[in-house]
Protein backbone atom coordinates (compact mmCIF):
# COMPACT_ATOMS: atom_id res chain seq x y z
CA UNK A 1 0.00 0.00 0.00
CA UNK A 2 0.99 3.61 -0.38
CA UNK A 3 2.13 5.37 1.66
CA UNK A 4 3.68 2.64 3.75
CA UNK A 5 6.15 2.79 6.62
CA UNK A 6 9.07 2.48 4.17
CA UNK A 7 7.72 5.50 2.22
CA UNK A 8 7.73 7.63 5.36
CA UNK A 9 11.21 6.39 6.15
CA UNK A 10 12.59 7.29 2.71
CA UNK A 11 10.73 10.60 2.60
CA UNK A 12 12.07 11.58 6.00
CA UNK A 13 15.64 11.25 4.75
CA UNK A 14 14.87 12.90 1.42
CA UNK A 15 13.09 15.93 2.88
CA UNK A 16 15.79 16.44 5.51
CA UNK A 17 18.48 16.32 2.84
CA UNK A 18 16.44 18.60 0.55
CA UNK A 19 16.15 21.18 3.32
CA UNK A 20 19.88 20.96 4.03
CA UNK A 21 20.87 21.30 0.36
CA UNK A 22 18.46 24.17 -0.26
CA UNK A 23 19.57 26.05 2.84
CA UNK A 24 23.24 25.60 1.91
CA UNK A 25 22.75 26.92 -1.63
CA UNK A 26 20.63 29.86 -0.47
CA UNK A 27 23.20 30.79 2.18
CA UNK A 28 25.96 30.67 -0.42
CA UNK A 29 23.86 32.82 -2.80
CA UNK A 30 23.31 35.44 -0.08
CA UNK A 31 27.03 35.59 0.73
CA UNK A 32 28.01 36.02 -2.93
CA UNK A 33 25.31 38.61 -3.61
CA UNK A 34 26.04 40.57 -0.44
CA UNK A 35 29.74 40.70 -1.31
CA UNK A 36 28.71 42.20 -4.65
CA UNK A 37 26.46 44.86 -3.06
CA UNK A 38 28.28 45.65 0.18
CA UNK A 39 30.04 48.70 -1.25
CA UNK A 40 26.73 50.21 -2.44
CA UNK A 41 25.08 49.45 0.91
CA UNK A 42 27.95 51.19 2.74
CA UNK A 43 27.87 54.19 0.37
CA UNK A 44 24.10 54.80 0.21
CA UNK A 45 23.21 53.45 3.69
CA UNK A 46 19.67 52.25 2.86
CA UNK A 47 17.30 51.49 5.76
CA UNK A 48 17.56 48.04 7.26
CA UNK A 49 14.08 47.06 6.06
CA UNK A 50 15.20 47.73 2.48
CA UNK A 51 18.15 45.35 2.71
CA UNK A 52 16.09 42.69 4.47
CA UNK A 53 13.25 43.11 1.98
CA UNK A 54 15.62 42.82 -0.96
CA UNK A 55 17.08 39.55 0.30
CA UNK A 56 13.66 38.18 1.22
CA UNK A 57 12.51 38.44 -2.38
CA UNK A 58 15.96 37.53 -3.67
CA UNK A 59 15.68 34.20 -1.84
CA UNK A 60 12.31 33.47 -3.44
CA UNK A 61 13.77 34.02 -6.91
CA UNK A 62 16.85 31.89 -6.23
CA UNK A 63 14.81 29.11 -4.60
CA UNK A 64 12.67 28.74 -7.73
CA UNK A 65 15.76 28.57 -9.94
CA UNK A 66 17.66 25.99 -7.88
CA UNK A 67 14.69 23.73 -7.03
CA UNK A 68 15.42 21.06 -9.73
CA UNK A 69 19.11 21.03 -8.84
CA UNK A 70 18.35 20.71 -5.11
CA UNK A 71 15.98 17.80 -5.78
CA UNK A 72 18.67 16.08 -7.85
CA UNK A 73 21.31 16.38 -5.10
CA UNK A 74 18.90 15.44 -2.31
CA UNK A 75 17.73 12.32 -4.14
CA UNK A 76 21.28 11.29 -4.96
CA UNK A 77 22.45 11.61 -1.36
CA UNK A 78 19.38 10.22 0.45
CA UNK A 79 19.10 7.11 -1.74
CA UNK A 80 22.89 6.80 -1.92
CA UNK A 81 23.06 6.55 1.88
CA UNK A 82 20.57 3.68 1.76
CA UNK A 83 22.89 1.92 -0.66
CA UNK A 84 25.99 2.67 1.40
CA UNK A 85 24.40 1.19 4.54
CA UNK A 86 23.15 -1.86 2.55
CA UNK A 87 19.59 -0.91 3.40
CA UNK A 88 18.63 -1.27 -0.26
CA UNK A 89 19.75 -4.91 -0.07
CA UNK A 90 17.55 -5.44 2.98
CA UNK A 91 14.57 -3.92 1.18
CA UNK A 92 15.16 -6.09 -1.90
CA UNK A 93 15.41 -9.17 0.32
CA UNK A 94 12.00 -8.20 1.73
CA UNK A 95 10.50 -8.07 -1.77
CA UNK A 96 10.67 -4.29 -2.25
CA UNK A 97 12.16 -3.23 -5.60
CA UNK A 98 14.34 -0.16 -5.95
CA UNK A 99 11.79 1.73 -8.11
CA UNK A 100 9.16 1.06 -5.42
CA UNK A 101 11.62 2.32 -2.83
CA UNK A 102 12.04 5.60 -4.72
CA UNK A 103 8.35 5.98 -5.66
CA UNK A 104 7.57 8.15 -2.64
CA UNK A 105 10.16 10.71 -3.75
CA UNK A 106 8.70 10.76 -7.26
CA UNK A 107 5.18 11.34 -5.95
CA UNK A 108 6.32 14.20 -3.70
CA UNK A 109 8.30 15.85 -6.51
CA UNK A 110 5.26 15.66 -8.81
CA UNK A 111 3.30 17.55 -6.16
CA UNK A 112 6.25 19.91 -5.81
CA UNK A 113 6.12 20.62 -9.55
CA UNK A 114 2.56 21.90 -9.19
CA UNK A 115 3.57 24.02 -6.22
CA UNK A 116 6.57 25.41 -8.11
CA UNK A 117 4.40 26.38 -11.10
CA UNK A 118 1.95 28.14 -8.77
CA UNK A 119 4.81 29.94 -7.07
CA UNK A 120 6.22 31.07 -10.42
CA UNK A 121 2.79 32.17 -11.60
CA UNK A 122 1.51 34.13 -8.60
CA UNK A 123 4.48 34.91 -6.34
CA UNK A 124 7.61 35.18 -8.48
CA UNK A 125 6.48 38.11 -10.72
CA UNK A 126 5.55 40.13 -7.62
CA UNK A 127 8.81 39.13 -5.90
CA UNK A 128 10.88 40.16 -8.93
CA UNK A 129 9.20 43.56 -9.01
CA UNK A 130 9.66 44.19 -5.29
CA UNK A 131 13.25 43.00 -5.48
CA UNK A 132 13.93 45.49 -8.30
CA UNK A 133 12.47 48.34 -6.23
CA UNK A 134 14.59 47.52 -3.19
CA UNK A 135 17.65 47.15 -5.43
CA UNK A 136 17.03 50.64 -6.83
CA UNK A 137 17.06 52.06 -3.30
CA UNK A 138 20.29 50.19 -2.48
CA UNK A 139 21.84 51.64 -5.66
CA UNK A 140 20.73 55.15 -4.66
CA UNK A 141 18.05 55.45 -7.32
CA UNK A 142 14.35 56.17 -7.11
CA UNK A 143 12.37 53.04 -6.12
CA UNK A 144 10.40 52.95 -9.40
CA UNK A 145 13.31 53.89 -11.67
CA UNK A 146 12.97 51.93 -14.89
CA UNK A 147 9.80 50.22 -13.69
CA UNK A 148 6.27 50.55 -14.93
CA UNK A 149 3.02 48.73 -14.37
CA UNK A 150 1.70 46.32 -17.04
CA UNK A 151 -1.01 48.86 -17.93
CA UNK A 152 1.51 51.67 -18.49
CA UNK A 153 4.32 49.78 -20.18
CA UNK A 154 3.16 50.11 -23.80
CA UNK A 155 1.81 53.68 -23.59
CA UNK A 156 3.74 56.91 -24.17
CA UNK A 157 2.62 60.51 -23.79
CA UNK A 158 4.31 62.49 -26.54
CA UNK A 159 5.80 65.95 -26.16
CA UNK A 160 3.21 67.29 -28.63
CA UNK A 161 0.27 66.00 -26.57
CA UNK A 162 -0.46 62.91 -28.65
CA UNK A 163 -0.68 59.50 -27.02
CA UNK A 164 1.25 56.59 -28.51
CA UNK A 165 0.59 52.90 -28.02
CA UNK A 166 2.63 49.97 -29.30
CA UNK A 167 2.47 46.21 -28.82
CA UNK A 168 6.25 45.95 -28.53
CA UNK A 169 9.23 48.19 -29.12
CA UNK A 170 12.93 48.00 -29.87
CA UNK A 171 14.26 51.46 -28.95
CA UNK A 172 17.83 50.42 -29.68
CA UNK A 173 16.89 49.40 -33.22
CA UNK A 174 14.52 52.33 -33.69
CA UNK A 175 11.42 50.19 -34.29
CA UNK A 176 7.87 50.04 -32.98
CA UNK A 177 5.64 47.01 -33.55
CA UNK A 178 1.93 47.66 -34.21
CA UNK A 179 2.02 51.37 -33.20
CA UNK A 180 -1.10 53.50 -32.81
CA UNK A 181 -1.17 57.30 -32.39
CA UNK A 182 -4.16 59.07 -30.78
CA UNK A 183 -4.56 62.81 -31.42
CA UNK A 184 -6.96 64.92 -29.32
CA UNK A 185 -8.31 68.47 -29.46
CA UNK A 186 -8.29 71.01 -26.61
CA UNK A 187 -11.41 69.37 -25.09
CA UNK A 188 -9.63 66.01 -25.10
CA UNK A 189 -11.88 64.64 -27.84
CA UNK A 190 -10.38 62.15 -30.25
CA UNK A 191 -9.94 63.78 -33.67
CA UNK A 192 -7.44 61.45 -35.39
CA UNK A 193 -6.10 57.95 -35.01
CA UNK A 194 -3.24 56.47 -37.02
CA UNK A 195 -2.16 52.83 -36.85
CA UNK A 196 0.34 50.70 -38.74
CA UNK A 197 1.90 47.27 -38.85
CA UNK A 198 5.29 48.67 -37.88
CA UNK A 199 7.23 51.92 -37.64
CA UNK A 200 10.93 52.73 -37.92
CA UNK A 201 12.87 55.87 -37.02
CA UNK A 202 14.70 57.58 -39.92
CA UNK A 203 16.54 60.09 -37.75
CA UNK A 204 13.89 62.82 -37.96
CA UNK A 205 10.47 61.14 -37.83
CA UNK A 206 8.73 57.77 -37.69
CA UNK A 207 7.96 55.95 -40.93
CA UNK A 208 4.67 54.08 -40.56
CA UNK A 209 4.23 51.13 -42.93
CA UNK A 210 1.08 49.28 -44.00
CA UNK A 211 -1.19 51.51 -41.97
CA UNK A 212 -4.46 53.36 -41.86
CA UNK A 213 -5.82 56.68 -40.65
CA UNK A 214 -9.23 57.57 -39.20
CA UNK A 215 -10.51 61.10 -38.59
CA UNK A 216 -13.36 61.95 -36.22
CA UNK A 217 -15.76 64.83 -35.78
CA UNK A 218 -17.28 64.37 -32.35
CA UNK A 219 -18.55 60.80 -31.96
CA UNK A 220 -18.72 60.17 -35.72
CA UNK A 221 -16.02 59.03 -38.09
CA UNK A 222 -15.50 61.53 -40.89
CA UNK A 223 -12.86 59.83 -43.04
CA UNK A 224 -10.86 56.65 -43.41
CA UNK A 225 -7.88 55.84 -45.63
CA UNK A 226 -5.07 53.31 -45.86
CA UNK A 227 -1.45 53.84 -46.86
CA UNK A 228 1.67 51.79 -47.53
CA UNK A 229 4.11 54.24 -46.02
CA UNK A 230 3.74 57.59 -44.29
CA UNK A 231 5.94 59.92 -42.29
CA UNK A 232 4.67 60.68 -38.75
CA UNK A 233 6.40 63.22 -36.54
CA UNK A 234 7.09 62.07 -33.00
CA UNK A 235 9.56 61.70 -30.17
CA UNK A 236 12.83 59.83 -30.82
CA UNK A 237 13.26 56.15 -29.87
CA UNK A 238 15.09 56.98 -26.63
CA UNK A 239 11.86 58.34 -25.13
CA UNK A 240 10.23 54.94 -25.61
CA UNK A 241 13.02 53.15 -23.77
CA UNK A 242 11.54 51.57 -20.67
CA UNK A 243 12.75 48.60 -18.72
CA UNK A 244 11.16 45.57 -20.34
CA UNK A 245 10.03 42.75 -18.16
CA UNK A 246 11.64 39.44 -18.87
CA UNK A 247 9.44 36.38 -19.50
CA UNK A 248 10.33 35.19 -15.99
CA UNK A 249 8.68 38.34 -14.62
CA UNK A 250 5.42 37.70 -16.48
CA UNK A 251 2.60 35.32 -15.74
CA UNK A 252 1.85 32.44 -18.07
CA UNK A 253 -1.36 33.95 -19.45
CA UNK A 254 0.19 37.38 -19.81
CA UNK A 255 3.13 36.00 -21.77
CA UNK A 256 0.78 33.85 -23.84
CA UNK A 257 -1.35 36.87 -24.81
CA UNK A 258 1.72 38.90 -25.74
CA UNK A 259 3.11 36.10 -27.93
CA UNK A 260 -0.29 35.61 -29.59
CA UNK A 261 -0.73 39.31 -30.38
CA UNK A 262 2.73 39.63 -31.88
CA UNK A 263 2.34 36.42 -33.88
CA UNK A 264 -0.93 37.63 -35.38
CA UNK A 265 0.89 40.80 -36.41
CA UNK A 266 3.50 38.74 -38.26
CA UNK A 267 6.41 39.28 -35.89
CA UNK A 268 8.89 36.56 -34.87
CA UNK A 269 7.82 35.16 -31.51
CA UNK A 270 10.06 32.10 -31.18
CA UNK A 271 11.89 33.41 -28.05
CA UNK A 272 8.60 34.28 -26.32
CA UNK A 273 6.98 30.96 -27.23
CA UNK A 274 10.05 29.07 -26.02
CA UNK A 275 9.94 30.95 -22.71
CA UNK A 276 6.20 30.22 -22.50
CA UNK A 277 6.77 26.47 -22.85
CA UNK A 278 9.64 26.70 -20.35
CA UNK A 279 7.17 27.91 -17.72
CA UNK A 280 5.61 24.45 -17.94
CA UNK A 281 8.76 22.43 -18.60
CA UNK A 282 10.73 24.04 -15.75
CA UNK A 283 8.56 22.81 -12.85
CA UNK A 284 8.34 19.36 -14.42
CA UNK A 285 12.11 19.08 -14.03
CA UNK A 286 11.52 18.28 -10.34
CA UNK A 287 10.17 14.73 -10.86
CA UNK A 288 12.45 14.26 -13.89
CA UNK A 289 15.54 15.09 -11.81
CA UNK A 290 14.39 12.75 -9.04
CA UNK A 291 13.84 10.00 -11.65
CA UNK A 292 17.27 10.65 -13.17
CA UNK A 293 18.98 10.48 -9.77
CA UNK A 294 17.58 7.04 -8.87
CA UNK A 295 19.87 4.81 -11.00
CA UNK A 296 22.94 6.94 -10.28
CA UNK A 297 22.24 6.96 -6.53
CA UNK A 298 22.15 3.16 -6.26
CA UNK A 299 25.19 2.75 -8.52
CA UNK A 300 27.55 5.21 -6.80
CA UNK A 301 25.91 5.31 -3.37
CA UNK A 302 28.32 2.80 -1.82
CA UNK A 303 31.13 5.28 -2.40
CA UNK A 304 29.61 7.75 0.04
CA UNK A 305 27.69 11.02 0.08
CA UNK A 306 30.53 13.00 -1.50
CA UNK A 307 30.45 10.76 -4.56
CA UNK A 308 26.71 11.36 -4.86
CA UNK A 309 27.18 15.12 -4.55
CA UNK A 310 29.93 15.05 -7.18
CA UNK A 311 27.79 13.11 -9.65
CA UNK A 312 24.86 15.41 -8.89
CA UNK A 313 26.96 18.49 -9.61
CA UNK A 314 28.06 17.03 -12.95
CA UNK A 315 24.48 16.14 -13.91
CA UNK A 316 23.27 19.57 -12.80
CA UNK A 317 25.87 21.40 -14.90
CA UNK A 318 25.05 19.20 -17.89
CA UNK A 319 21.36 20.06 -17.43
CA UNK A 320 22.09 23.80 -17.30
CA UNK A 321 24.18 23.61 -20.46
CA UNK A 322 21.51 21.58 -22.28
CA UNK A 323 18.75 23.95 -21.18
CA UNK A 324 20.64 27.03 -22.37
CA UNK A 325 21.60 25.31 -25.64
CA UNK A 326 18.10 24.17 -26.54
CA UNK A 327 16.57 27.48 -25.46
CA UNK A 328 18.91 29.28 -27.83
CA UNK A 329 17.96 26.91 -30.65
CA UNK A 330 14.30 27.59 -29.94
CA UNK A 331 14.89 31.34 -29.77
CA UNK A 332 16.46 31.49 -33.24
CA UNK A 333 13.83 29.18 -34.74
CA UNK A 334 16.00 26.13 -35.38
CA UNK A 335 13.75 24.03 -33.14
CA UNK A 336 10.07 24.45 -32.43
CA UNK A 337 9.43 26.20 -29.10
CA UNK A 338 7.72 23.10 -27.73
CA UNK A 339 10.66 20.82 -28.55
CA UNK A 340 13.27 23.37 -27.44
CA UNK A 341 11.69 23.82 -24.01
CA UNK A 342 10.98 20.15 -23.36
CA UNK A 343 14.17 18.62 -24.84
CA UNK A 344 16.11 18.69 -21.51
CA UNK A 345 13.19 16.94 -19.81
CA UNK A 346 12.91 14.36 -22.57
CA UNK A 347 16.64 13.62 -22.64
CA UNK A 348 16.84 13.40 -18.85
CA UNK A 349 13.81 11.12 -18.61
CA UNK A 350 15.18 8.90 -21.39
CA UNK A 351 18.53 8.60 -19.64
CA UNK A 352 16.80 7.85 -16.34
CA UNK A 353 14.65 5.14 -17.93
CA UNK A 354 17.70 3.56 -19.54
CA UNK A 355 19.52 3.56 -16.18
CA UNK A 356 16.54 2.03 -14.38
CA UNK A 357 16.24 -0.76 -16.97
CA UNK A 358 19.91 -1.65 -16.55
CA UNK A 359 19.73 -1.52 -12.76
CA UNK A 360 19.37 -4.75 -10.79
CA UNK A 361 16.20 -3.84 -8.94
Amino acid sequence: RFPALLDRYVLGRFLAMLALVTASILLLAIIVDYADHVDKIARNQPPRYVVLGYYRYFLISIAVQIAPFAVLIATMVSLGLLSKNNEDTAFKASGVSLPRLASAILVVTFLGAGFLFTLGEYVLPFAEQRQARFRNIIYGRAPDAGLSSPEERNWHYGSDGRIWYREESDPGGGKLHAPTVFEFNSDFELVRRVGAREASWNGEAWIFRQGWERSFGGPSETSYRTFLEERIAGDPPATFAQERRTPEQMRFRELERLARRLKVGGYPTAPLETALQSKLAGPMLLPVMAFLAVPFAFRVGRRGALAGIGVGLCLGMALQIATAFFSKLGGVGVLSPLLAAWSPNILSATGALYGILRLKT
